[in-house]
C-alpha cells in the first residue's frame, strides 16, 4: 500500500514537472511570434511612475486597479524597458498559470490521474495564446494566476468541508480571499464577479453541510478578512498619495461609462446573444432533460435507500425488546448481519445462552 502511495505520488509529480516545462517550452517558442500594436502600453505607464515620478489616478487616467501597473514598474526599474526581457517574464505567468491548472484539476481527478489534468494544463495555456491580440505579460495573464489560484483553494475548501476540517477549511478560505483580494486589485469587475459568487457558495455549503449559523458567518469572515486587509492598504497607500478621489471616480464611474454604463455591463449580453440562444436551444433543451431525468432518478434511489434504512432500524428495535425470560446468569447478544450484494438486507441473530437463532 505504501509502496503505491509512492508510485502515486512520484506520478503526480512527474506530471507537475512535465506540465510545466511542455508550457513553458511552449510559450518560450511563441512569444516572439507577433508584434501587437498594445504591447507598449504598460511599459509607457512604467516609465511615467519611475522616471518622471507621476502617479496613476492622480497624474494620469487608469481604469484598471492598480496592482499590475505598479507590478510592471517594479518589473521594469530593475530589468529595464526592453520588449524581450519583459517577454520572458510572460513565460514565468504562463508557467505559473499551468502549475495552477494542474494543481487544482488534481484536486478535482485525484492524484491517480494527474495526468488528465497535464493535459488539461498544457491545452489551458495554449488556448490562452489564441487571442486576437496577446501580450505574455499582459495585466490578463497576471488576473488569470489570482484567478486559477483562487480557484484551487476554493476547490480545497470545499474538500476541507466534506470532511469536517475546521483548520482546513480556515486555512483555504483564507488563502482563497487572499487571492481574490489580489484578482480584485487587479481587474475590479472580474475580480468582484468571483467575489461574489464565491460569498454565495460558501452560504450555500453552510446550509448543506447543516452548519450552524455562527459556522457560516466565521467562514465568510475568513474569506473577508484578507480581502479587507489588502484592498484597506492600497486604499490608504492612494489615500495618502493623493489618488483615492481619482481612483473611485475611474474604476468606478470612468470604467463603467467606457464600457456604455452599467445598464449595458448588466443586461447588452441578452440581445447581443439572441440568436446563439434561439440556435442552441433544441440541444440545450435534450441535455437539461437528460439532467433532470437523472437528478429524479438520484432522488428516488436515494429515498429508497432511506425507507430501507429506516425498516432495517426498525426491526432492530423490535429484536432489542426481546429480553425477558433470560435466566440469571445468561447471557444475550443481538447482531445483524448485512448482504454487501443487497443494501439494506441481512439476518438478525439471536443469541441467548450461547444458542444462536438466525431469522
Amino acid at each position: 500500500m505504501i509502496k503505491r502511495l509512492n508510485c502515486t505520488g512520484k506520478r503526480y509529480y512527474i506530471f507537475m514537472v512535465l506540465t510545466i516545462a511542455v508550457a513553458t517550452f511552449y510559450v518560450a517558442l511563441m512569444c516572439n511570434k507577433t508584434m501587437p500594436f498594445a504591447e507598449g502600453w504598460y511599459t509607457y505607464y512604467a516609465q511615467l511612475i519611475n522616471e518622471k515620478g507621476l502617479l496613476p489616478y492622480k497624474d494620469f487616467e487608469y481604469l484598471f486597479s492598480p496592482l499590475y501597473i505598479y507590478f510592471i514598474a517594479f518589473v521594469t526599474r530593475f530589468f529595464g524597458y526592453d520588449i524581450l526581457t519583459l517577454r520572458c517574464v510572460g513565460i514565468l505567468m504562463f508557467a505559473i498559470i499551468a502549475l495552477g491548472v494542474y494543481l487544482f484539476i488534481t484536486e478535482i481527478v485525484g492524484r491517480k490521474k494527474a495526468w488528465i489534468a497535464a493535459i488539461t494544463s498544457v491545452t489551458a495555456v495554449m488556448y490562452l495564446q489564441s487571442e486576437a491580440v496577446q501580450i505574455f505579460y499582459d495585466y490578463i495573464r497576471l488576473m488569470d494566476i489570482f484567478a486559477v489560484f483562487t480557484v484551487l483553494f476554493l476547490i480545497r475548501a470545499v474538500k476541507a468541508m466534506q470532511h469536517s476540517e475546521n483548520q482546513g477549511v480556515k486555512v483555504n478560505l483564507f488563502l482563497c480571499g487572499l487571492f481574490n483580494s489580489l484578482f480584485i486589485n487587479v481587474k475590479q469587475n472580474v475580480g468582484l464577479i468571483f467575489w461574489a459568487y464565491t460569498i454565495v457558495l460558501i452560504i450555500y455549503l453552510g446550509v448543506y453541510f447543516q452548519q450552524s449559523i455562527k459556522a457560516i458567518v466565521k467562514n465568510l469572515m475568513q474569506f473577508l478578512l484578507p480581502i479587507v486587509a489588502v484592498t484597506g492598504a492600497i486604499y490608504l497607500l492612494l489615500a495618502v498619495t493623493g489618488g483615492l478621489k481619482g481612483y473611485l471616480s475611474m474604476t468606478g464611474g470612468g470604467a463603467i461609462s467606457a464600457k456604455g454604463g452599467m445598464i449595458a455591463i448588466l443586461f447588452n449580453w441578452v440581445p447581443n446573444n439572441w440568436n446563439l440562444f434561439q440556435n442552441a436551444m433544441p440541444e440545450a433543451s435534450v441535455v437539461l432533460l437528460v439532467v433532470v431525468a437523472l437528478m429524479v432518478a438520484l432522488a428516488i434511489a436515494e429515498y429508497k435507500s432511506k425507507v430501507a434504512r429506516h425498516d432495517a432500524n426498525g426491526a432492530w428495535s423490535k429484536i432489542a425488546d426481546i429480553h425477558g425470560g433470560v435466566p440469571t446468569g445468561n447471557r444475550i447478544a443481538i447482531g445483524y448481519g448485512c448482504s454487501p450484494q443487497r443494501h439494506g438486507s441481512g439476518n438478525f441473530g439471536l443469541e441467548v445462552s450461547n444458542t444462536v437463532f438466525l431469522f
